[in-house]
């Protein structure tokens, strides 16, 4: 592992290959912290788990996933996806291998993952919307960088639209001039599990999982009206990345880098302080309908502050005294897939044992400390896994099924 560490943060080369996989693994820190809370309380406003009798750790455990996680760290996966599809892409055509099916092959893999993830581990999957997009960039194809940015246009001019949508029914259902909305926060009130939920009554592990697999299939389909847009944008602005190579040459885009810095840490900062401002007062204020209907519309924008996480990689991958961190991160990064499932394994074993039990008892500050004790663990363990094997076992069966013909023909 030092060795390792040394030539991240010595060789310019090492440290090109290395960014993705550490950003992979860095993003992995914010997924658990957010889906932990959601696996146990629901697919809801993160406001909704505070109460106007919230102890004081939870409000700053809330606070710390509504300011700094909470929607910011999908986007930066879709990003790489995005960003490694490019990249895919180009050294398939270099092998002279036809690229568009292996690659979706690649993607319908990924999609039964999805599916099997969201019906038997976590309803909350995001593989799924992941695959679904990455089959339309098939379909795209890769194109030119020109044709990289129309397509970001055109999905950010889509997504722009839910959001103005998604923004007029909430405001709507906040006073009182409509009664539902297929946008609406309050859809996810059924999904919730644990202490709000009904999966810690049912008496078989039949009626569990019809239970889960009916909870999936209703985030699956409100999430494809708002989510599977804006994954599209993030991914075809990977690609456009990709094609500039910003994270392939960081250093000839400094200004580039500085510009996003400033956005993120201005606009970015001020969109997430006043979307966790709102959800304060969605739960204290004298308005709680108007405030979540605000941090509703808000919530749209709080991927803004994306640049500054992915800056702040950039830069730790240059300091060679934390080069053993940076060579942790980088071997969880490179399980990402692996890492992932396991996180959602790691839920539903600590559900089962401690939820029924526990029932309503469980704090937001102890779902926030134990998933990041679970995502420390997993940075603490990748490095020793990778000493003994290649790759992790979700990307070897992966990359298995992905190559096997072109295997078969060599």
């Amino acid at each position: 592992m030092t060795q390792a560490a040394g030539q991240y943060a010595a060789s310019p080369a090492a440290q090109r290959v290395v960014l993705l996989d550490v950003l992979r693994g860095f993003a992995l820190l914010g997924i658990i912290q957010v889906n932990w809370i959601a696996y146990f309380n629901g697919l809801r406003p993160s406001s909704t788990v505070l109460t106007s009798s919230s102890e004081a750790l939870d409000v700053l455990a809330w606070a710390w996933q509504s300011l700094f996680v909470e929607g910011k760290f999908y986007p930066i996966f879709a990003f790489l996806f995005g960003y490694g599809f490019c990249l895919q892409w180009r050294a398939l055509e270099r092998r002279a291998i036809a690229v568009r099916p292996l690659l979706a092959r690649r993607f319908v893999w990924l999609l039964v993952i999805g599916i099997l993830h969201g019906t038997l581990l976590y309803f909350g999957d995001i593989l799924t919307l992941y695959a679904l997009a990455g089959l339309v960039l098939v379909a795209q194809g890769l194109g030119s960088r020109a044709e990289a940015l129309r397509m970001c246009a055109f999905w950010a001019v889509v997504s722009l639209a839910l959001a103005v949508l998604d923004a007029v029914t909430a405001t709507s259902l906040a006073f009182g001039t409509a009664t539902v909305s297929p946008f609406s926060p309050g859809i996810w009130e059924g999904l919730a599990l644990g202490a709000h939920g009904q999966l810690v009554l049912v008496a078989s592990a039949r009626e569990a999982f019809l239970v889960h697999l009916g909870w999936y299939l209703e985030s699956m389909r409100q999430g494809s009206f708002i989510f599977l847009p804006q994954i599209l944008l993030f991914m075809s602005l990977g690609v456009s990345a990709a094609h500039m190579g910003v994270l392939q040459h960081p250093r000839l885009y400094r200004v580039f880098w500085t510009r996003l810095l400033w956005i993120a840490a201005t606009f970015g900062l001020a969109v997430n302080l006043a979307y966790t401002w709102f959800g304060w007062l969605a739960v204290f204020g004298p308005r709680p309908e108007q405030a979540q209907a605000v941090a509703s519309c808000l919530y749209d924008f709080v991927a803004l502050l994306c640049p500054l996480y992915i800056v702040l990689c950039i830069r730790l991958v240059r300091l060679r005294v934390l080069s053993k961190l940076v060579a942790a991160l980088a071997a969880s990064g490179k399980l990402a897939l692996s890492n992932y499932l396991g996180q959602s394994l790691f839920m539903l074993v600590a559900f089962f044992f401690f939820a029924k039990s526990r029932g309503p008892g469980w704090h937001v500050y102890e779902l926030t400390v134990s998933g990041l004790l679970v995502a420390v663990l997993q940075i603490v363990v990748a490095p020793i896994y990778l000493r003994r094997f290649p790759s992790g076992p979700a990307e070897h069966l992966w990359r298995l099924y992905t190559y096997r013909h072109i295997k078969r023909q060599s």
